[in-house]
Parts: structure tokens; sequence; C-alpha cells
């Protein structure tokens, strides 16, 4: 059959098991997307500082990816009405797709209103 060195015999196992952990983990954080916090390997906040979503001024806000000039006019329009309670409240504005709300909460985060 295949003949491989001793090496090669190591790098297939590794890759092996890289796969195998990367689909359970993958799998797990499917289960529970919390899991995602509890090993950020970079500092985020430092590279992509969050901004409250009742503070932000629409720069702010269009600086987030996914949110243009339009969905941070809905944004702010919302929050003129009502503050916002939760991140969650995010998924009732037009314009704001479930996939598009996994990708901008990362950059936002809710203080209490005071």
């Amino acid at each position: 059959m295949f003949h491989l060195t001793k090496e090669e015999r190591l790098v297939v196992i590794y890759f092996g098991v890289t796969v195998a952990l990367g689909s359970l983990f993958y799998y797990a954080s499917k289960q529970n997307p919390n899991l995602w916090n509890l090993i950020n390997v970079v500092d985020n906040q430092r590279i992509y500082p969050k901004v409250d979503i009742n503070q932000a001024d629409r720069s702010q806000l269009m600086n987030i990816p996914q949110i243009g000039p339009m969905t941070a006019d809905r944004i702010i329009e919302y929050r003129d009405k009502k503050p916002f309670e939760t991140l969650r409240e995010l998924k009732s504005i037009k314009g704001i797709s479930h996939s598009k709300y996994k990708v901008i909460i990362r950059y936002l985060k809710l203080l209490p209103v005071s």
C-alpha cells in the first residue's frame, strides 16, 4: 500500500487530530455560540473597540462592518424612540438579518442607560 516515513506519518497524525479538534469545536460552538467568547486569542477590544449602541453616532455605526448609512439611520431612529435594552432588538430593524446580526454584535456593547 503506502509506505510513509516517520515524519510523514507524524504529519498525517497531526493533520487528522487538527481536523478532528476543529470539527469538534465547530459543532460545539453551533450548540453554544458563547463558546467563541471563551477562547478569544486576540484582544479584540484593543483592535476593534466595541461601540455602545445607545450612544454611537452615525459615523461610529458606519465604521462597523455591514452597517451602511441606511442601517445606521434605522438604528438611530429606533433608539430615539426607545433606547436598546438588549442587542437582540437589532433583529427587529429592517435590513438586519440574522447573519448580519451575528457579525455586527461583535462590535457592539450595551451599557446601562442612566
